[in-house]
């Protein structure tokens, strides 16, 4: 579903730290996106604010929430 998004390149799931890592453009999309399209199939996203914060300055559109 988060992969499905407009703006997103790329988006791993990690089962076992119940992660994903995403690749997206920042002009395009923004994480409160992906926790939305989470939240739509009956399951939701916590999202690391500051991490994403920190991630977006570093990768430049690589975001990394549980």
């Amino acid at each position: 579903m988060i992969n499905a998004q407009p703006g997103v390149d790329k988006a791993e799931v990690n089962y076992a730290t119940q992660s994903v890592k995403v690749s997206y453009h920042p002009a395009q999309i923004q994480p409160s996106a992906f926790q939305k399209a989470v939240q739509a199939i009956g399951y939701d996203l916590i999202l690391d604010v500051e991490m994403v914060r920190k991630n977006r300055k570093k990768y430049s559109g690589t975001t990394i929430m549980r």
